[in-house]
């Protein structure tokens, strides 16, 4: 199905959220592409506030040092960040241990969000972790998760774009599952080609076996039809089959460009609250993704 009808269909359609993973244990989702500008940090945003809609207890972890992810949901300043779970001070004999130090750093999300939302924040300090070569320093988040991300039906990771960085490395390590945005144009389709190798990479490199996949998913896509956004859009079905048993797929779902989006993201708050016609469309494109998420989960 060409994105233009999959659009159309989210006028015509109701999308009922079906979340009942299978395999067991928390889904730790990572939301990532090697190029800026696919919509990562608003797509793991527009998850969570559908998501905790439906009930689901929810935690983002923002691991970008810009720190978006953690402002959109209502946190300034935090305490306690990402940053200080992955420090190790390299002069230090004895250093602590992370197993299960994320419940010390998790906070709700602001006042205008669920109080089934909450955060591992970011600030602009995690950036120094990218040049950080102290041994180990890339497996902390996953340690510091012991016995915490069972608390939550999803765990959603807002990854920085950077080639095979420390923070990308941190993220393969933590994830059970990957999920990758692409715009329609030649930036996303890269974004998606390049990242597929470097979390398959990551993981070989510390010994670990592939994440699974769940697709690529095309985002923030103008509803204007263009010869560009089609060219991609096709070159995107002949790289990832939609029907394909192996390998990474296209999914049958695509979410619009809305402007209540950004007008959310500056208001702090879920754009699920606007109660609009626009906003209704966007829940049944995060819905239709939530449901790919949940049959391979």
């Amino acid at each position: 199905m060409d994105v233009y009808e999959l659009l159309r269909g989210l006028s015509e359609n109701e999308v009922e959220l079906r979340w009942k993973p299978t395999r067991g244990g928390p889904v730790i989702l990572a939301i990532f592409s090697e190029k800026g500008g696919v919509g990562k940090t608003g797509l793991t945003n527009g998850l969570a506030a559908v998501a905790a809609k439906h009930g689901l207890r929810v935690l983002v972890i923002d691991l970008d040092p810009r720190a978006t992810a953690t402002s959109e949901l209502g946190v300034e300043k935090p305490e306690y960040s990402i940053n200080d779970l992955l420090y190790i001070d390299a002069s230090d004999p004895n250093p602590v241990d992370p197993r299960g130090l994320a419940a010390d750093a998790i906070l709700p999300a602001g006042e205008g969000w669920p109080d089934n939302v909450h955060v591992l924040a970011a600030e602009r300090a995690l950036g120094n972790r990218e040049f950080d070569n102290t041994s180990g320093m890339e497996q902390r988040l996953r340690l510091s998760l012991d016995g915490v991300a069972e608390n939550y039906d999803l765990v959603l990771i807002d990854v920085p774009p950077r080639p095979g960085g420390k923070l990308m490395t941190a993220a393969a390590l933590t994830a059970t599952h990957a999920l990758l945005p692409a715009t329609l144009d030649e930036d996303g389709y890269i974004g998606v080609h390049d990242g597929l190798i470097s979390l398959r990479r990551a993981r070989m490199n510390h010994g670990l076996p592939p994440l699974i996949v769940v697709g690529v998913l095309r985002n923030i896509v103008d509803r204007r039809r263009s010869g560009l956004a089609e060219t991609f859009d096709e070159k995107l079905a002949q790289e990832y089959p939609p029907h394909s048993p192996d390998g990474p797929r296209l999914l049958d779902a695509a979410v619009p460009k809305y402007v209540i989006r950004q007008e959310s993201r500056s208001a702090r708050v879920p754009f699920t609250v606007a109660g609009t016609t626009e906003a209704t469309l966007l829940e049944r494109a995060y819905c239709r993704t939530l449901n790919c998420v949940a049959e391979v989960a």
